[in-house]
């Protein structure tokens, strides 16, 4: 027996030393849970929950519920508003933005198209886009007041369409094959994560390359990230559901969450975003849940 429990101790300590990386600090998380998005009884669960949009003047949330092909509304409490299909007719919503008080712009992965829903007259319209004539597949969306940028999962470039969606810029790394899976808009700069490289590209308004941040070698799959208080970064790493947190050199400052189910554990998030409540954001897609933690 004792030998046995040697053996085990022995193994924990590798483990740990293989996972935490020489010159890092382990340091207490200042983020606390607050509430999960999640639906009642009188609702289906959420089922993988891709992403997540946010209104700061209605003071709402509004989730991708990809697997029951719905939009679903929570208030800032996290109160369940409203569950939204178009009479049954979204396939896979998978990001969504608003484009003024009367027009969603939806991606469905299921017709991997834009879909446009008027909330006014209810109609549903889809989009199928190109650029420079090849067909574009719709990943992640976002927009800011003259411009609506697209992650295209077929070349792995993010792509910018006016509001009436005529193409405009392709942001891309023109010398090597990059794919990004996730991009922000940060002071109307687009910025966006590849995986691979773990890299975190910053683009000019013409689409070259200003710079380049490289993510600390500790995070094994980045795959979302955003931008919080006092110039750190906030990256999802998919390989162990944790979410590590840089500078803007790179560097390791600390880490938190991990692989799990029960609150305080993320199983496999797909998005990170902070609210303007200075709240922080998880897209749970393995739990189906949004958790959002404040800070202590």
């Amino acid at each position: 027996m004792k030998c046995k429990i040697n053996l085990l101790t022995i193994l924990q300590v590798i483990i740990i030393l293989f996972f935490v990386s020489p010159g890092i600090t382990l340091a207490k998380s200042p983020w606390a849970w607050q509430l999960s998005l999640k639906t009642n009884s009188n609702s289906k669960q959420l089922s993988m929950p891709f992403s997540l949009m946010i209104d700061p003047v209605k003071e709402r949330y509004y989730v991708a519920d990809a697997g029951n092909n719905r939009l679903v509304s929570f208030d800032k409490d996290g109160e369940l508003l409203n569950a939204f299909n178009a009479n049954n007719s979204l396939k896979v919503p998978a990001d969504l933005i608003r484009q003024n008080n009367e027009v969603l712009k939806v991606i469905e992965k299921g017709r991997s198209s834009i879909t446009e829903i008027n909330l006014n007259t209810k109609t549903v319209t889809p989009h199928q886009l190109s650029f420079d004539g090849k067909t574009i597949y719709p990943d992640r969306i976002e927009n800011d007041d003259s411009r609506l940028y697209i992650l295209d999962k077929n070349s792995g470039a993010v792509l910018s369409f006016s509001p009436d969606l005529k193409p405009l810029i392709k942001y891309y790394d023109k010398d090597n094959d990059v794919h990004f899976v996730d991009f922000k808009i940060r002071e109307g700069q687009v910025t966006a994560l590849s995986h691979k490289e773990k890299n975190i590209y910053f683009f000019n308004d013409d689409g070259s390359i200003l710079s380049k941040l490289s993510l600390d070698k500790s995070i094994i799959f980045p795959y979302s990230y955003a931008f919080g208080p006092a110039e750190l970064i906030y990256v999802v790493d998919r390989f162990d559901s944790s979410i590590v947190v840089v500078d803007f050199q790179g560097k390791f400052k600390y880490k938190f969450l991990g692989m799990g189910h029960v609150r305080g554990r993320l199983y496999y998030p797909s998005e990170i975003k902070f609210d303007p409540w200075g709240r922080l954001c998880v897209v749970d897609e393995g739990n189906g849940r949004v958790e959002i933690y404040s800070m202590e």
